[in-house]
């Protein structure tokens, strides 16, 4: 029998992005006691820390886009033509560094240290993978600890993806045509120079102009890799095709691995890797079938079946893997416990939950599960649910390390 913990008083404040937009302000720190978080839940609006040992919330802001690393997040919350910019560290919620600044703006991608940030206007519609039409783009970049801003026109539609390692480039998406976005090509914006260049594929060459539906996205953990899973339906003259797009945010390169013809046939697949970053796992729960990359080799390591019972419930897949190798996926009130040699997999009973995520805590040692009563703690090893804390999250739709679900636009696939 799972233990249910009811909590009743979460802290609330309102906050989102770090920001210095010409307006005065200065650095400080929060007195306010730090309460340890070990596991973080994200929505649209909302960051939540959840200090698990002692089965309470330890804070909760407004929007917010955490670092690489998960160390550190930056939140912004408008207010009466003005945005509250904030750095925090991610155990405690604690201020590192704030700043208000004129306008109504969001956090879009922050560096690994949390100090150079990507601004867009509040209410900005799109997104890196769902483009709108438009023949030039306006990039607000802020350095936090300069109290400097300068905002980058671009002649074309380009949409940011992430921060290179050392915050020097932005990697970022140009869409073709302009006004009515089909195709895509990764390449990179030059901070120092203003200028986009493209980027270079792993073993030589350039990124090729593609097509396809970015369905999961998952990050090292040391944050110097974004892994995309994009899948493709094909057309008469070409088959339909999955794949996975490295990202190496370190060394400025990209490559694609390809996947079984398998995974086309689910839309709503899950990429999770491990904590030591050397295995990238992606789940197909509905066409059933999990693979496993080496990171290092960038090559399939294995595939294996993955039993599934669609039960109809719809909804993304998600998954995260524990110190031990144990893949964890859900979709819909469905979860399974995969070995880290994916040569047998257990069923978790859910069934009395809709879930919208799989995380685990920091360190590593324990899975979570985000569902429509709060979370619960999955003992991988022996998948069962142990233990479930009571949460009024609101909006929220996944747990970290996770990224945000995709909004899967409607651009075809790789050429």
């Amino acid at each position: 029998m799972a233990r249910r913990i009811s909590i009743a008083t979460i802290a609330t404040m309102g906050v989102t992005v770090l920001v210095v937009i010409g307006a005065s302000g200065a650095f400080a720190k929060s007195s306010r006691p730090a309460s340890a978080a070990s596991v973080f839940v994200g929505g649209p609006n909302s960051f939540t820390g959840i200090d698990v040992p002692h089965d309470r919330v330890a804070f909760t802001f407004g929007q917010s886009v955490a670092t690489p690393d998960w160390s550190r997040f930056v939140t912004a919350s408008p207010s009466s033509g003005r945005t509250a910019v904030v750095l925090r560290a991610a155990s405690t919620g604690q201020a590192l560094a704030r700043e208000t600044v004129v306008g109504r703006w969001t956090v879009r991608s922050v560096t690994r240290d949390g100090n150079r940030v990507l601004l867009l206007p509040a209410g900005t519609t799109g997104g890196a993978y769902s483009p709108i039409g438009r023949t030039s783009t306006h990039l607000t970049l802020i350095t936090l600890d300069r109290r400097a801003h300068r905002t980058v026109v671009l002649d074309g539609n380009y949409e940011p993806e992430a921060f290179t390692a050392d915050g020097k480039g932005l990697v970022v998406l140009e869409y073709t045509p302009k006004l009515s976005p089909h195709y895509y090509q990764v390449r990179l914006l030059d901070l120092t120079k203003n200028k986009v260049r493209d980027l270079r594929a792993r073993n030589g060459g350039t990124q090729e102009v593609m097509q396809g539906h970015a369905v999961a996205q998952a990050l090292s953990p040391d944050g110097r890799r974004l892994y995309t899973y994009y899948v493709r339906a094909g057309d008469g003259s070409t088959p339909p095709e999955a794949f996975v797009h490295t990202l190496d945010l370190e060394h400025k390169w990209a490559e694609c691995v390809d996947l079984p013809s398998s995974f086309v046939t689910d839309s709503a697949a899950a990429a999770a890797v491990s904590p030591d970053g050397r295995h990238l796992y992606v789940a197909a729960p509905r066409a059933g079938v999990v693979a496993a990359i080496d990171t290092r080799h960038l090559g399939i390591e294995r595939t294996a079946p993955l039993e599934w019972f669609d039960d109809g419930s719809g909804g993304p897949a998600s998954a995260a893997v524990d110190r031990d190798g144990n893949l964890v996926v859900a979709a819909g009130a469905r979860v399974r416990v995969v070995g880290s040699a994916l040569q047998s997999s257990l069923a978790v009973d859910a069934s009395d939950y809709q879930i919208w995520g799989v995380g685990r805590s920091r360190s590593g040692h324990r899975v979570f599960l985000g569902t429509t009563e709060g979370v619960a703690e999955v003992d991988a090893a022996n998948a069962r649910i142990v233990r479930e804390l009571d949460l009024q999250l609101g909006n929220v739709d996944h747990l970290a390390p996770g990224l945000a679900p995709l909004s899967i636009s409607a651009y075809p696939e790789k050429q």
